[in-house]
């Protein structure tokens, strides 16, 4: 298992301590996603909508990911306060 945080901190190490290899990356920067989804077969995308939410669907869907059996997209929306 391949998880991609946006950076070094104690999540990061939880993820490694269950043992995923874990790779620090920008789901807005295509050459960190070609690095992150290179050899996979299944990917499953998360991340709340936000401002930048279709930027990083777009990225993380093309490219190596085009070679993905799999493409898992969960997001959440949540009510305006």
């Amino acid at each position: 298992m391949r998880a991609m945080v946006r950076s070094e901190d104690e999540r990061a190490q939880a993820l490694r301590d269950k043992g995923a290899e874990v790779v620090i990356g920008d789901l807005l920067d295509l050459d960190s996603m070609h690095r992150t989804i290179a050899g996979c077969e299944t990917m499953y995308f998360g991340m709340s909508v936000s401002d930048t939410y279709l930027a990083a669907t777009v990225t993380g869907g093309s490219g190596e990911a085009s070679r993905v059996k799999a493409f898992i997209n969960m997001s959440q929306m949540r009510s305006p306060r």
